[in-house]
């Protein structure tokens, strides 16, 4: 039975040919280093570019991470953590505030009784 590298080694069309004489890859090499000491350099508009881009990122991600940060505890009310009884039937509310700024409100009536279940 072949593996795989027999079956690559028999398919290979230039398997028979020969390589390249040392005068040839020495022109092609020539020519390579040629061109490329005569090219002109085109990656300095990429690299204020790219640092933009990046300056933009770290901003975006600062805006984020600011925003994300929760807000410093307000200090209590003199009169917040008092207790006041109502008088028979009034209503009381009940105040809750979220480290976010939303305010939630409960307002409770004593008198409320269920009379029946809606369908």
């Amino acid at each position: 039975m072949k593996d795989i590298r027999s079956w690559l080694r028999e398919a290979d069309p230039l398997r028979a040919e020969s390589g390249l004489s040392e005068s040839d890859a020495a022109r092609i090499r020539n020519v390579a280093v040629a061109s490329a000491r005569t090219a002109p350099a085109v990656g300095l508009f990429w690299r204020g570019a790219l640092a933009a881009a990046a300056a933009l990122a770290l901003m975006i991600a600062a805006g984020t991470f600011a925003a994300r940060q929760p807000a410093a505890p307000r200090p209590a009310t003199p009169g917040a953590a008092s207790t006041v009884e109502p008088a028979s039937g009034e209503r009381r509310q009940l105040q809750f505030a979220t480290p976010g700024g939303t305010r939630i409100i409960w307002t409770l009536d004593p008198e409320f009784q269920l009379k029946g279940v809606a369908p």
